[in-house]
């Protein structure tokens, strides 16, 4: 099998230039912006001691905020400190309450220092939980469609590392604890992927009535993620085919380098109106014959210049053993890892 990319606009005039890089993937770990990232006064680390609990629950909120950026907020980073400050010192939680938050753009944020199971501050007793934040206020407009997309594949990582049925419900320690979800869900069983209002009936409205409306899309969505790719076996380990690597290849055009992106490092050209220009390759080699996910890599914030700077619609074509399958994908809005779908290939490179 092989993943293609024409950099030229599926339609429509060429942009100035394009970038990116991909791989065939089982599930993995999403792309997050680290707390050093995003500019955390305590780096990695937290004032408050770190308690954990296994996660067998994920609770999607809203922070009931602005959907855009306001006042001297200058990128969605700045919204997160300002959680963090508000979670740290106005509510005295000594760190921000949710394991994770997804801004307006799908861009994923590490939360509460600890890492993996670590126990938050988001709904209830909270043990046994991951809380995720869509920041915005969800009340009488969905959430984006990228922040849509990034919390099925963080919602997905998790339901497949820790072997939770995203359509199910289940004992969840932290409800059984607390008087807020307990009395209000018989025997403290809860959906393994719950709206914050549907853990503690009657004491929120968070995550906002369209956001709890798309649920059932979103638990749906991640199901088949999960499942997809581990019905025939694959094991989370990733694929990757890098602008390094030998299954990697270019069209003969003057490309660039920029020191951005998967592994600090892209290729960018600039766009023409030849159909068979300006083109790249990825061929991985397939360990074992069966339907693998695939992601391209698009970075963002390589100083190219002011968007759209790259193409509104590359088209990625993938050579599987289904026949080819061409998927648009706009770099200039998109950001990480981006899904572009699951595939049957072949063991080997062809």
């Amino acid at each position: 099998g092989r993943i293609e990319v024409n950099t030229v606009d599926a339609s429509g005039p060429p942009p100035q230039a394009s970038h990116a890089a991909a791989a065939a993937a089982a599930i993995g770990k999403p792309s997050v912006v680290s707390r050093v990232g995003w500019g955390s006064p305590d780096g990695q680390g937290s004032r408050v001691k770190p308690y954990y609990y296994p996660v067998n629950h994920m609770v999607v909120h809203h922070t009931a905020d602005s959907n855009s950026l306001t006042g001297s907020e200058q990128s969605w980073a700045d919204r997160v400190r300002a959680e963090w400050s508000f979670h740290t010192y106005s509510r005295g939680w000594g760190d921000v309450g949710y394991n994770y938050l997804i801004d307006p753009n799908g861009v994923i944020y590490e939360g509460r220092a600890g890492g993996d199971d670590v126990v938050a501050f988001h709904d209830t007793a909270n043990y046994g939980s991951m809380g995720v934040v869509l920041i915005g206020t969800y009340a009488n407009v969905p959430p984006t469609q990228a922040a849509q997309d990034a919390l099925v594949r963080l919602l997905a990582w998790k339901s497949a590392q820790k072997n939770i049925d995203p359509l199910g419900r289940s004992y969840y320690y932290g409800c059984d604890i607390s008087s807020y979800c307990r009395p209000y869900n018989a025997g403290a069983v809860v959906l393994n992927i719950a709206g914050h209002r549907q853990v503690t009936p009657g004491h929120t409205t968070c995550p906002g009535d369209q956001a709890l409306a798309y649920l059932p899309g979103i638990r749906d969505r991640v199901k088949r993620m999960v499942s997809d790719n581990t019905s025939t076996g694959n094991t989370g380990s990733d694929l990757v085919v890098d602008d390094g690597s030998s299954g990697f290849a270019m069209s003969p055009t003057a490309w660039h380098d920029a020191s951005c992106g998967y592994d600090g490092h892209t290729y960018w050209t600039y766009a023409t109106d030849g159909a068979s220009e300006n083109s790249a390759t990825w061929r991985p080699t397939i360990p074992t014959t069966g339907r693998y996910r695939v992601f391209v890599h698009i970075p963002q914030g390589c100083g190219l210049g002011s968007s759209p700077y790259a193409s509104t619609a590359a088209a990625y074509r993938i050579h599987s053993a289904e026949g080819n399958t061409t998927r648009t994908v706009d770099h200039n809005t998109a950001s990480s890892w981006v899904d572009i779908g699951a595939y049957q290939f072949n063991a080997g490179t062809d």
